[in-house]
């Protein structure tokens, strides 16, 4: 892997177009009936024949079914609030996507979710990046919300590690290198954090291609008077263990320096095969965070590390962001330094 990998694009980004506005695939019922939602009672369908009143978590999606003018294919992955299949135009053309679901049960007011679905939506299909998954439509309907995103095949950092792939110094600082200049194009352009950085967000492809996941918790910043919190709905607001201290306090005194954390954290994973701080709960990882010292990496590691790069993620993992790096481009300068043996510059 070199730097050359940041500029190759997937092919289904060359070919994929934005959809136009789709409809929602009808809801049926048990006896035939369309379901429809009952606007007076938000998280119930009305089936049009029986009348009969059905809960929006009692529709299932799996594999066959249709979603606007998708068919989802196979399950991908699944959490607590939402799910993600493999899917295939109707028509079948060839082309494969990625839908991510999110279930409009989770969410207190619909109406206000889809109203900020929308508007956040509308950022995150302006991040055209080849290192940041593509993002090409998005949609609502009675039964949940949905993100068609550029497929791709292979494993994301955190498979690799637990399959015992060893991340030897060079590689971990190519990784870094090309996942800052990511970061670099969405802060610059559109003001955008990520706020998720974590080795499960960061697949390698089968191409070899590094790419950035689910900028879905992301966070655009546009003034100082004026922030607009991309969390879907039914998201969480970062993983235990590889946010910043920052973040479990308050979300709004984050910046780049949240990011270059996650990103310190991320790489000290690769290395150790263990997060920075740990425990059974949030709270217990929020307090080893403040009343804990890290251990160095260059000690856990399976690998050997360089006095450099120790130097480096040291700073990357201070616990008060004003002691980090500040911003990307200064972080990339400093992995520069690292590769070629000096110390970083901080």
């Amino acid at each position: 892997m070199n730097d050359n990998d940041k500029t190759m694009v997937m092919s289904v980004g060359d070919t994929a177009q934005p959809a136009a506005e789709s409809s929602p695939s009808p809801r049926l019922c048990e006896c035939g009936g369309i379901l429809v939602a009952v606007p007076e009672r938000p998280g119930l369908l009305r089936c049009s024949k029986c009348g009969t009143l059905k809960q929006i978590e009692t529709f299932e999606f799996s594999p066959g079914i249709t979603v606007g003018k998708y068919r989802l294919l196979k399950r991908l992955g699944a959490g607590g609030m939402g799910m993600v299949f493999l899917c295939a135009p109707l028509n079948d053309s060839g082309k494969r996507y990625a839908m991510k679901i999110l279930r409009n049960d989770f969410s207190e007011n619909i109406e206000v979710s889809a109203k900020r679905f929308q508007r956040e939506s509308e950022l995150l299909l302006s991040l055209n990046h080849p290192v940041i998954i593509r993002t090409y439509e998005f949609w609502h309907d009675d039964a949940g919300f949905y993100s068609l995103m550029e497929y791709v095949d292979g494993k994301n950092l955190a498979q690799l590690r637990k399959e015992e792939y060893l991340f030897e110094e060079d590689v971990a600082l190519d990784l870094m290198s090309i996942v800052s200049d990511a970061m670099l194009y969405a802060w610059d352009h559109f003001r955008i954090l990520h706020r998720d950085i974590k080795p499960s967000n960061i697949m390698i492809s089968n191409d070899n291609d590094v790419k950035i996941l689910d900028f879905g918790i992301a966070r655009a910043v546009n003034s100082v008077q004026e922030t607009a919190m991309l969390t879907l709905p039914g998201q969480g607001l970062g993983t235990p263990g590889f946010i910043s201290p920052e973040q479990f306090r308050d979300a709004h005194l984050q910046n780049c320096a949240s990011d270059i954390y996650g990103l310190g954290a991320t790489m000290y994973y690769l290395f150790t095969g263990k997060e920075p701080f740990h425990g059974k709960s949030p709270g217990e990882v929020y307090s080893n965070m403040m009343h804990s010292e890290i251990t160095p990496a260059a000690e856990l590691s399976a690998v050997p590390l360089s006095v450099p790069m120790q130097k480096l993620l040291d700073n990357m993992l201070e616990k008060e962001p004003s002691r980090r790096i500040q911003g990307w481009r200064k972080l990339m300068l400093n992995i520069e330094k690292v590769k070629q043996g000096q110390m970083p510059l901080l």
